[in-house]
Parts: structure tokens; C-alpha cells; sequence
């Protein structure tokens, strides 16, 4: 299975456009992830925009293919990578994703490896926080909920909750 870490964003809610690289617990937050991920994939891929020099040299320390890309919106951004490794499947991680339960994202996979449809979405009390299985490029979907077990780190306050 292959990663793609999506940190191309701006970070306008967290007033930081490299929120990635903030520290959780010490350790950079896309660091955290990388980590959770290897544990996942045998490839990690890290999308981001070519102005973010920060997370570039970050990332070129940590053994990960980047891929460039100008912002063009969250949606052709996340094509223009999944055509980019047209690999599948591609699990697909939001760069702002603290793990308070390691095990959940093995869990996720695992379920998600065994339903039928193309594209699976973990979600958060029936909300979507960044995370989905694309089996296929395009096809059918459905959620897979959790209540617990990961915070995505938008805002200030939410960083405050993994400190």
C-alpha cells in the first residue's frame, strides 16, 4: 500500500502555512505521521506546494518522495497526486492528524481493506478529518465512523488538546 500525505494547504484557520512542522509531545506533527504511516505503507508520498521550503527540507531528512505541485484547491491537488503515483491502493492522510491511539489507523485500513466499495472514508463522530482509502481512483464510497482516537489539528485550541 502506498501513502499520500496532503500538507499543501494554507493553514489559514491555524494562522500558519507550514502548521505541519509544529511540535506535538516535541516531535513535528508530519513526523508523527510519517511514522504512523510506515507502519502502514511500504511508500510514503508527501504533497505539497513548492513555496513551502520548511516542510521540503524537513522532508528531503526522512527518506519520502515529494511531490511539487502549486495550489490549485484541495480536490485537483489530491488528483493531480493520486494520478501522480497511480498506484493503488493509496491511503491518503491529512498533513494535521495527531494519533492519541496508534492502533486506529491499522484499524482503519484493515476495515477498510475488506469492504467492497472503491473509496473509504474514516470519519470522526460522522465527520470527515482527512483520511480515506482510495482503492480506485474514482467509484463508490462510504464512512467508516470512529468516535475517538484522533484529533485534526486545525486550529490553536486544537494543538492545546495534544500538548
Amino acid at each position: 500500500m502506498k501513502c499520500l500525505i496532503m500538507a499543501g494547504g494554507l493553514g489559514t484557520r491555524f494562522g500558519e502555512p507550514e502548521k505541519a512542522l509544529v511540535k506535538a509531545s516535541g516531535k513535528p506533527l508530519i513526523g508523527r505521521l510519517i511514522d504512523e504511516a510506515r507502519n502502514i505503507c511500504d511508500e510514503i508520498f508527501v504533497s505539497i506546494d513548492p513555496s513551502m521550503v520548511n516542510i521540503k527540507n524537513f522532508l528531503g531528512t526522512v527518506g519520502v518522495n515529494i511531490i511539487a505541485k502549486n495550489r490549485e484547491g484541495y480536490v485537483i491537488d489530491l488528483n493531480f497526486s493520486l494520478n501522480s503515483i497511480n498506484t493503488y491502493p493509496i491511503l491518503v492522510l491529512s498533513a494535521d492528524l495527531y494519533f492519541k491511539d496508534p492502533s486506529i489507523l491499522r484499524k482503519f485500513t484493515d476495515m477498510a481493506m475488506g469492504r467492497t466499495e472503491d473509496i473509504i472514508t474514516f470519519t470522526l463522530h460522522g465527520n470527515p478529518i482527512g483520511i480515506s482509502l482510495f482503492k480506485k481512483p474514482e467509484g463508490d464510497f462510504t464512512n467508516i465512523d470512529f468516535d475517538d482516537g484522533v484529533v485534526n489539528v486545525n486550529t490553536i485550541d486544537d494543538l492545546k488538546k495534544i500538548q
